[in-house]
Order: C-alpha cells, then structure tokens, then sequence
C-alpha cells in the first residue's frame, strides 16, 4: 500500500514503528549508587579511624625501665612500641633489655618487629609510638613485660599489630568506594546510551 501526501505535509509513522525513549529513572538509580558508594567509603573510614584511636588509647602501658602485667586472652601476636617526643631517635631491642615471661614464669621468645610502623599517640600529637618488637603469647593468661634499661628512657605500649587491624577496614572501605561507584557510572552511562540511540 503506497501512502501519498500533498506537498509540505509531515508524515508521522505508524505508532508501532516509534521506539519509547527510556526513562531517567536510570540516571537517577546510577546517581544514587555512586553517592552511597562514595558517602558509604567515607563513614567507614572515618568509623575505623575512632576505632583506631581507641585501640591504641587503650593498649596497656608502662615507663622504661618497668614492668607491666596483662592479661592475654588469645594466642595472636603482640607488638611492643616505643612511645616518645616525636624525633627522638627509637631505641634497638637490645638497648631496652626487654624481657616478657608467662603465667607459669617462663620466658616467652621477643624479636625485633620488621618493618616501619608507627601512630601518633592519641591526646599527645607531640608523641609517636614506633614497633620496636614482636612476641607470641604461648597460652591465654598473664603476662610481664619488664625492661631493664639503663640508658633509656620513655614509654612502651603493648598491643595488637594495628597494621593488620587497620588492613580489612582499608580494603573493605576501597572496595565499596571502587564497585559502588563503577556500578552506580555504568548505571549512567548505559542510560545516556540508551536515551541518545533512542532519539535516532
């Protein structure tokens, strides 16, 4: 069937033959992923900062040369910092003459920590606390740690290895920051594709 027209008359094309332009729905979806992608990351980090904090506000102390006692209740591996005036020059394992012994009295293997770790000590931004050294709890119960050291001074802490605390937090924060937010773009750009294809 051939359709004639007179001169300068538009013709329209049967409504089964016109595409409907997709919605902005998926522009508003794509936004909406990528903002919580983004907002999402932030608050974690922020929340594992405090957290951080905490820890190492909480970890048990003393002053050198001393003793502490402190209570294991698992076998994972403890750090020993060296807490002093941001600067100073941090002690080897050998100058402070660090021994640790168990609840029965027998004495636990330290070595020096490798690696560079270290935090500014919470409350005191004057302060930085260094790992100097490692030992692993044998069995839950007490332990003491004593230094005997004749030529230095400062503060050791006692804690967790923060790197390995901190590390699933990182990952987990960039992860979210990372997926959410290529979700939430490729959400926006398949809906500019589609509504640009559609205007053809």
């Amino acid at each position: 069937m051939t359709v004639t027209a007179p001169p300068g008359a538009v013709l329209t094309p049967p409504a089964d033959t016109i595409r409907p332009r997709p919605s902005t729905r998926g522009y508003w979806l794509g936004g909406l992923l990528t903002a919580a992608a983004v907002i999402g990351a932030v608050l974690w980090a922020v929340v594992a900062f405090f957290e951080y904090q905490q820890q190492v506000d909480r970890f048990p102390r003393m002053t050198v040369p001393g003793v502490a006692t402190m209570q294991v209740t698992d076998t994972s591996t403890r750090v020993l910092y060296y807490e002093n005036t941001r600067g100073t020059t941090t002690p080897s394992l050998s100058q402070l003459a660090v021994t640790v012994t168990d609840s029965s009295g027998s004495t636990v293997t330290v070595g020096a920590y490798s690696g560079d770790l270290r935090y500014d000590v919470p409350g005191d931004n004057g302060r930085v606390g260094r790992a100097v050294a490692e030992f692993h709890p044998n069995q839950p119960g007490t332990y003491q740690v004593r230094s005997t050291a004749t030529d230095v001074t400062g503060t050791l802490a006692v804690g967790s290895d923060i790197l390995w605390d901190i590390a699933p937090h990182a990952i987990g924060a960039a992860a979210l920051f990372l997926l959410g937010g290529a979700a939430g773009v490729t959400v926006l750009i398949v809906t500019g594709v589609r509504r640009a294809n559609a205007r053809r």
